[in-house]
Order: structure tokens, then sequence, then C-alpha cells
């Protein structure tokens, strides 16, 4: 068995799901979700929902005894874990060093709890296919998604995704992940508008007003603000659909890039990912930073 301890928002979720489904795969094996995030969210981080469920995905979450049990693990006390665990055989605990890619995580054996966040395609490579294949949700378009796609598939579409909820809300998150300026989005534009031939495009944002307001562009621009936060989902796969995209330095806008099937592709991402860590490992090498 694979465990993977999971936590943050979707685009998180998918890739802890991401890493464990290789695993799981290598080694023949089920896979357990360990939630607890979702049952009790620690202090001072953003509250989340477990959004897993959308995707028909090869996994269980933990049930309330396993969550316990795992809980022992992560804390340190394996001992305890050992006489009260309620899970079968031996697990080796395994933390993410998030200042580096961690190379040990491409070989591990069986019966591993991994706990971090894993952003990068590196350690899934392999079964992309099957992570493309389960990775597109289970329910249909809403009529007003099926209406923007129509809007999409007539044009060169570009997506563009802002974000900022906690990033500007919550000092820890901005602090770790800093954010991305306006003369990002200006220049990512300016690098479309001189590359392709009349290009729309689709601007997608957890703060839609904030972008009506301050993103000023002199080309085509439709605002996509009719799903909630509880269909993030939708935003995603619609984000994931246009021709090209200009992305955040958010997993969700990661998720949406990599999940464009689009051969021709063009991603424009951030320079810098994280505020203060070296990250060259979590962007594939063809997306172009600026």
């Amino acid at each position: 068995m694979i465990i993977v301890k999971l936590s943050g928002g979707l685009g998180n979720q998918l890739f802890q799901y991401a890493i464990g489904r290789r695993l799981a795969i290598q080694h023949k094996t089920s896979l357990l979700l360990e939630d607890s995030f979702y049952v009790k969210t620690p202090h001072g981080v953003t509250p989340r929902t477990y959004e897993l469920d959308r995707y028909p995905i090869v996994a269980r979450r933990t049930t309330d005894v396993e969550r316990m049990s795992l809980w022992f693990y992560s804390s340190g006390f394996i001992r305890f874990a050992r006489r009260y665990v309620h899970l079968p055989g031996k697990f080796f605990y395994i933390r993410e060093n998030i200042n580096q890619f961690n190379t040990e995580a491409l070989n591990l054996p069986n019966n591993v709890f991994l706990d971090g966040y894993w952003q990068s395609e590196r350690y899934f490579f392999g079964v992309n296919d099957v992570l493309r294949a389960e990775l597109q949700p289970k329910l249909p378009m809403s009529q007003e998604d099926i209406g923007v796609v129509q809007k999409i598939q007539s044009c060169k579409s570009v997506s563009l995704h802002i974000r900022r909820g906690d990033y500007v809300g919550l000092s820890s998150a901005y602090n770790h992940h800093g954010l991305c300026g306006l003369d990002y989005y200006k220049q990512a534009v300016e690098y479309f508008a001189n590359t392709i031939i009349d290009p729309v495009f689709f601007i997608f944002s957890d703060d839609l007003d904030w972008a009506k307001d301050n993103l000023h562009l002199n080309y085509p621009a439709i605002f996509v603000g009719h799903n909630s936060s509880h269909n993030a989902f939708q935003d995603l796969r619609l984000m994931s659909l246009t021709n090209h995209q200009i992305i955040a330095n958010s997993s969700f806008s990661w998720w949406s890039a990599w999940l464009n099937p689009d051969r021709e592709k063009i991603i424009i991402r951030p320079k810098k990912w994280l505020a203060n860590e070296n990250n060259s490992w979590i962007c594939p090498r063809d997306w172009i930073a600026l």
C-alpha cells in the first residue's frame, strides 16, 4: 500500500495524488489518501475542501481509525503507531524537503507514507497518460461552461489566470509564494500579441472584480466568473481547453496548463515560482519563464 498525506487546495491535491498513483502503479498496490487536513484544518492555514472526488481517481480516503493511526507516524511517535496501528504492514514515513527536488522519491519502495506537496511532473513521470485520463471531471459541463467552450473554440484562445486570495490576505502565504504583478501579465499578453494572430484572452481569477478593475488589455478579453469556488474544477477544465495559457505561480494554474492537450500550446509562467526558494524543477522546461 502507498499512503499520501493530502493538504491544500485542488492543485496541491492533484500533485499529491499523482505521485501516489505512480508509486501504486509501479508496485501494483493500492493508494490510500490521508485526509485529516480536511477534517480539522491546522491553525493559520487557509481552509480547503477535499476535491479529488470530482475525478474518477483510483484511491480511497482514510477511515477515522486509519487517520488516527497515521497521526502517530507523522508526529514521530512511530513506536505507538506500531502498537495501535490499524493498517497492514510497516510503513516508512517520508517528508518532502521543499527546498530541493527529492530524487529519492523516484525510487521509493512499497509501504511508504508520503508527506509533502511533490510539485513536479518528474515525480509522476511514466504515468502521464493514466493521469490525463483519470483527471477528467466526472460531472458534465454546465450550459454556461459549454457556452465558454464554444467561444474558446472559435478563436485563438489564451487563458490568463490571476491568483490572489490567501496570497494577498494571509501573510504566511504571501511570504512563501509571492504575488505575480501586473507587469508580468502585461509582458505575457504582449508576448502573445507578437506571436499569434488576433489572440483572445479568457480571464480567470479568484478575485475577478480586482482583475476587471486593474487588468487593462488592448486586446479582446472575456472575463469568466460564473463558477463558484465550490466548482473550481470546472474553471480548471475550461482553462485547459484554451490553445495557450498565461499562468500564475499557483498549482491550480500549473495543472490547467499540464492538462492542456494542445500539442502546439505555448505556456507562459512566472520566472520566480516561490518567493524565496530555488524551484527550477517545478515547471516543465518548455514553458516560457517571464
